[in-house]
Order: C-alpha cells, then structure tokens, then sequence
C-alpha cells in the first residue's frame, strides 16, 4: 500500500523506516521487560583448537552413514536447489509477466503468511499420523505441477490461488524431514549431521539461484519454474524408491 500511494523509490524508502522503528522499539521492549533467569555456570574449557574439530568431520565420511539419510540428504539438496532457482524470481514473473501491481503482490504474500501461520500447528501430528515419508512425498509431488500453473495463471485471483496451495503443500516439507532425520541420526552425531545438512542447503541454494538468474534472463521467464518442478519431482522420486523410514528410531 505505501509503495502503490508514494512510488516504488520514495514508497520503499519509507517502508525501510518503518522497518528500522519497529525493529528499534522491539530491541527496546526486549532490554527493558526481558529478565534472564537461568544462573549461567562458569566452567573452565580448554583453549579452541580447529584441528580436532576438523578432524571430527573428516571422520564423518560419507561411507559411515546410512544408505537412506545420505539419500534423504540429497533430496533435499535438490529442494534447495529448486526452491533457490525460483525464489527471488517469483516478484518478477508475477510483475513483469503477469502484471500484478505492487498491491496486488502484498495481498498475496500476506495471505501467504497467515495462512502458513494456521497450517503450522496441525503439521507435526500430520506427519506422527500419515509418516514423514509420505508427508514429504505428497509435498514434493503437489508443489511440482502447482508451480507451473502458477505460470499460466494470468489474472490475481488465479496467482492467489497457486501460490496458497505451494505454501499448503510446501511447508510440511521441512518439518517431516527434519524430524526423519533426527529417526536416521544416532544423538552422537546430529550436530555433525545437522551441520552437513546446512551446508548442503547452502551450497545448494547458492547454485540454484545463480542457474536459475542464468535462465530467467537468457531463456525465458518461466523456464526456472518448470526446472523446479522437474527437480521436485526428481527429489520425490528418490524419496520414493530409495528412502524407508527406519523400524527403530535413533534415540
């Protein structure tokens, strides 16, 4: 709204201090109200030494770990990587493209969030009471060809409508897989796990995005979503044929 009132340059201008207030009344409301509670401890620890802590890793090979978490890992590196192709350029497709106005692309972001908010809470029992697996799987499988109507929609009503359904399909991915992996994943080793699964989504999203700039500009705008719909597939089918839920999960 303040963009579509004042312009884009004077409009994100002000949105920015807007932005700055609130965060400077939030940090303000935290130093001022918020009291800590818990009595720290003073333990001596022994000077930091990146040598052991490489050398942890190095033993973390991609041999020792289960066939299905290095698998689980992978697809969902080819999720960051879909989603890192497409993310910066949904704004763009929706204006350049479809001909959404700035108010229009508020709506549909806000809507996007409360609805996110609502679906949130029933997530984890989904996954207790259909299987992680299955979960992700129907995630993967319903975000794919949700994305490519979202490139044919031409009217706001039917942009509204594809990207609410991604984020009712898409946001029970992460949750179903974070708590699979902690299944997969003997208490020992989950920082090291969790740590290379960062990376992993790093390095992932990183190329994705640079890809996906490469074919918005130089093929066409809607060519990053259909090659995310193909990646979400291809995730879906690994998740498919080579990943099982384990019969014990790791304590």
């Amino acid at each position: 709204m303040v963009i579509a009132n004042y312009g884009l340059e004077n409009g994100f201008q002000m949105a920015c201090i807007y932005a700055a207030i609130l965060g400077a009344i939030s940090a303000i409301s935290i130093i001022v109200f918020l009291k800590e509670t818990l009595q720290r401890k003073t333990v001596d620890r022994p000077p930091f030494s990146l040598r052991p802590v490489l050398f942890e890793y190095t033993r973390l090979s991609v041999g020792t770990l289960p066939s299905s978490l290095k698998i689980l890992i992978f697809s969902y590196s080819l999720v960051a990587f879909a989603n890192g192709m497409v993310a910066r350029y949904y704004i763009l497709f929706a204006s350049d493209v479809i001909g959404l106005t700035a108010l229009d692309w508020g709506l549909i972001v806000s809507f996007q969030f409360l609805l996110a908010i609502a679906l949130k809470i029933p997530g984890g029992w989904l996954s207790d009471k259909f299987g992680k697996r299955k979960v992700m799987i129907i995630s993967l499988l319903i975000t794919a060809p949700t994305i490519v109507f979202f490139t044919w929609s031409q009217l706001f009503i039917q942009v509204l409508f594809a990207l609410l359904l991604l984020v009712a399909a898409g946001i029970y991915f992460a949750p179903a897989y974070e708590a699979l992996q902690a299944d997969f994943t003997p208490k020992a080793m989950r920082g090291r796990i969790t740590a290379l699964w960062d990376i992993s989504i790093a390095v992932s999203a990183a190329l994705g995005a640079l890809i996906g700039g490469f074919m918005f500009q130089l093929v066409s705008p809607a060519s990053p979503f259909y090659f995310f719909a193909a990646t979400e597939w291809a995730a879906a089918l690994l998740l498919i044929k080579m990943v099982r839920e384990p019969e014990t999960k790791e304590a």
